[in-house]
C-alpha cells in the first residue's frame, strides 16, 4: 500500500511539474523588426505622427483663444 501510494505521488507530481514547465513559455516581441518588414506599419506610424502633429496644432490655438479670452474677462471685471 504504501508503495502504491508513494508511486501515485511520484507520477502526480512529475505531470504537475511537467505541466508546469510547458505552460510558463515567455516569448519577447521586437518591435524594430516588424517595424522594419511591414510597410503598413510605417504607413500607418506616419498617418499616427501627422494626427498627432495636427491635435497639437488645434491644442495650441485653443490654449491661445483660452489665454485671449481669459485676458478679456479680466479687463472686463476690472472695468465693473
Amino acid at each position: 500500500m504504501k508503495l502504491f501510494q508513494l508511486l501515485f505521488f511520484i507520477i502526480t507530481f512529475s505531470i504537475l511539474i511537467s505541466y508546469n514547465a510547458y505552460s510558463q513559455n515567455v516569448e519577447f516581441i521586437n518591435n524594430e523588426t516588424i517595424r522594419e518588414k511591414f510597410p503598413e506599419f510605417q504607413h500607418a506610424e506616419k498617418r499616427i505622427q501627422s494626427m498627432t502633429e495636427e491635435w497639437k496644432l488645434e491644442i495650441s490655438a485653443i490654449t491661445s483663444k483660452i489665454d485671449s479670452l481669459k485676458f478679456e474677462i479680466e479687463i472686463n471685471t476690472s472695468k465693473w
